[in-house]
């Protein structure tokens, strides 16, 4: 299979500015022309129909002569005459080499009929006169009548067919100008589909993504088609946003690691108990080993395991809430999640504060139950550091928010927030907390959990009364 070649953007644009310019230009060149031979035949036809005008002239002292006779109607039709053979003479048109040598030489030839006709006329008319004799002039005069109309006839009919081809013109000019028209519209949809599916379609692609990622939902820009600057620009973008999820989970596992500084004072009192059992239990074993019965050995060897089991319990959550992982949702049942997580704090809550969890059904929601506890914790944090000189409770809730979507509330009544610092809590580095005592890290990173989870965080918060943050999930998806 050939591997289509990309072109560069400006490549493209300069061909499409091209491809513009030269239609452009034969579109002017083409009408340009037109319009001259118009101007031609219109100028063809006033110069024809002033001629037409003067042979007219002529022939209506023709008219008279015939009528009245008297040489000043004579000297008028030879007069007309003269100035309809210098219209002739003086013919500057595009016309055919052709058809203006054969209407000039028809047209002369005609004239000269005419006026040889008029002057024999005018011979007879004068010998009559002069000699006193009667002498029947009617086919002097109807040759006179008739070399005058053939003239008038030639005019008229080439008047009338230099119309018909001047309307043609126009007419072919309309067809031009819409046909090109036409073409131009077409060629600019082409150029906006184009510019549509090869540069707007790809960068709302990549707009969207920027967006997604502003929202906490980082993910790749998906293979659009487009131009090789676009193409390039995805692939830088891609690269940017892995290396994102990247240290976004360097920072996750970053928070993990301090929370897990902040529990080693309890942690450390749990173990303690367990092994503490396990030396009694061992210690009196050891010394009553001569004089216990079977069964009483038993009882404290199955107290030592069970002791045993309590510490591996403690480490294994450790472990497994420290350690780094790639992001894997799995069905997760939110109660189970707050319990777990509950658990591994419960040495770190305040015995000034009271801690309530409330969940009336199981929920269940495709997550990673790692990084949606590392988040729980991170609020549940925030709102025990918001009550440490304050007495009050602490309430974790799972519930349904909608047939679509679950939810967890943790409410505090701690001194809430001001209202002014409400839309920050989850800017990076945003933190109203002492130096030293915060990073600012902790509601942004569960705001980021959240939305890569494809859900959404809200905080309510009256100062005074306390706060509550409430994680919206997915439903897990009936199969």
């Amino acid at each position: 299979m050939k591997r289509r070649i990309a072109l560069a953007l400006r490549y493209r644009v300069m061909f499409a500015f091209w491809l513009f310019l030269v239609g452009g230009l034969v579109f002017v060149g083409v009408v340009y022309n037109r319009h001259n031979v118009i101007q031609g035949k219109l100028r063809l036809i006033e110069q024809v129909e002033e001629l037409r005008n003067q042979i007219l002239e002529a022939r209506r002292f023709e008219k008279n002569f015939l009528l009245y006779g008297g040489n000043p109607n004579f000297e008028a039709m030879l007069e007309h005459l003269g100035i309809a053979k210098e219209h002739l003479d003086n013919l500057d048109v595009p016309w055919t080499t052709d058809s203006r040598e054969n209407f000039v030489e028809e047209s002369q030839k005609r004239l000269l009929m005419y006026r040889r006709a008029a002057q024999n006329y005018k011979g007879i008319l004068d010998g009559i006169l002069s000699g006193g004799r009667l002498v029947d002039i009617s086919p002097w005069a109807q040759e006179f009548r008739n070399t005058g109309r053939t003239l008038t006839e030639l005019i008229d009919e080439t008047v009338k067919k230099e119309r018909t081809r001047l309307d043609r013109l126009v007419s072919g000019q309309r067809k031009s100008l819409f046909y090109s028209l036409f073409g131009f519209m077409a060629l600019a949809v082409a150029v906006a589909y184009y510019l549509f599916f090869q540069i707007v379609r790809p960068l709302a692609a990549i707009n969207q993504a920027v967006k997604d990622i502003t929202q906490g939902k980082v993910r790749e820009i998906p293979h659009v088609p487009g131009t090789l600057e676009i193409q390039n620009l995805i692939r830088v973008l891609n690269s940017m946003i892995r290396e994102l999820e990247k240290k976004f989970e360097q920072l996750i596992q970053r928070e993990k690691l301090t929370s897990l500084g902040t529990l080693t004072s309890g942690v450390a009192h749990e173990l303690n108990n367990p092994l503490s059992n396990i030396s009694t239990s061992t210690q009196i074993l050891l010394e009553e080993m001569d004089h216990a019965d079977r069964e009483s050995q038993e009882r404290f060897l199955y107290g030592i395991e069970e002791q045993v089991e309590k510490a591996k319990d403690i480490v294994r959550s450790l472990l497994e809430f420290a350690r780094q992982h790639e992001f894997e949702p799995t069905p997760v049942e939110l109660t189970s999640l707050v319990n777990k997580t509950v658990h591994l704090m419960r040495t770190e809550i305040p015995p000034h504060v009271e801690l309530i969890i409330q969940a009336d059904e199981p929920l269940w929601v495709e997550a990673d139950g790692r990084h949606l506890s590392q988040a729980l914790m991170n609020v549940i944090m925030n709102s025990m550091q918001a009550m440490e000189r304050r007495e009050g409770s602490l309430t974790v809730r799972t519930r349904m928010e909608d047939e679509r979507y679950a939810a967890i509330d943790v409410e505090d009544t701690g001194p809430g927030i001001e209202p002014e610092n409400l839309s920050k809590v989850f800017d990076p580095f945003f933190t109203t907390k002492e130096v030293g005592k915060g990073t600012g890290l902790g509601l942004y990173i569960v705001y980021g959990i959240i939305r890569k989870h494809g859900g959404r965080v809200q905080i309510t918060s009256e100062p005074g009364e306390g706060t509550t943050v409430t994680m919206i999930l997915p439903l897990q998806q009936e199969s």
